[in-house]
């Protein structure tokens, strides 16, 4: 029995051996086709499985780190040009440009930083007067539970024209917000909204619920919400171009 032993540990031993060396081959040929002509998130996969086999970071692998980058970049970018958002564009021309990959995508960075000054012009001067009016208000204060898009547009917009974040913490607490009237009203405060008065904190967290949504995407809920999510990014592109226009001390 115990003379038995040993020869099927070895057989199990190299029967083990010979499972990994076959599934390595097989990783290592859906690794090189992915290189070629996979997507980001089958190189990431792949890669991922590549790493847990612990296989050696041979020429393929850094092919394929390499490929994967390449492709999160151009996505990022491809993105961003997308939601025409202008914090969001710059940071992702600024990533390609500061890349081993620059020269690679010429033609899209180029065409991005052409929407960028377009963007910047546009909101550089006086602002555009959108369609934001009363009937926004009133449209917008009817929703009892609306998707995330449209309650960080509306947020945004009270945090822009100074309102703290403990008063806005909930719907129901932006809807209550959204019934005043007279120089307390939104519509009072966004006509006299001076991108200098603004902290720079409350910038960049309404900066942060501005990025999560395109205005397609708000607008698809409801036009009018849309107008919110467009005075949000009118406001925080104004107030970008201030801070870089700022001269450093």
């Amino acid at each position: 029995m115990s003379s038995k032993l040993p020869r099927f540990s070895s057989y199990a031993t190299s029967s083990f051996r010979l499972v990994r060396f076959i599934s390595q081959k097989r990783l290592h040929r859906q690794l090189t086709r992915n290189v070629i002509s996979g997507s980001q998130v089958e190189l990431e996969e792949t890669l991922k499985r590549y790493e847990e086999f612990k296989l050696p970071a041979d020429e393929l692998y850094y092919r394929a780190v390499r490929k994967v980058e390449y492709l999160r970049l151009k996505n990022g970018l491809r993105e961003a040009v997308r939601r025409r958002h202008y914090s969001t564009l710059r940071d992702a021309i600024e990533a390609v440009e500061a890349s081993p990959f620059a020269n690679e995508l010429p033609n899209s960075t180029k065409a991005a930083r052409q929407l960028l000054d377009e963007l910047a012009y546009q909101w550089s001067g006086e602002p555009v007067q959108h369609s934001m009016g009363y009937s926004s208000i009133s449209e917008v204060r009817r929703f009892k539970s609306p998707p995330g898009c449209v309650i960080d547009s509306v947020k945004a917009c009270f945090l822009l024209v100074g309102t703290p974040p403990a008063e806005v913490k909930t719907w129901p607490m932006m809807r209550a917000l959204l019934c005043r009237t007279g120089r307390d009203s939104l519509l009072v405060q966004m006509a006299t909204f001076d991108p200098g008065r603004l902290s720079l904190k409350l910038y960049k967290t309404a900066d942060t619920l501005v990025r999560r949504w395109s205005e397609r995407e708000v607008s698809a809920v409801s036009f009018e919400a849309g107008t919110f999510w467009a005075w949000a990014n009118s406001s925080l592109n104004r107030k970008y171009n201030q801070i870089g226009r700022k001269p450093k001390k």
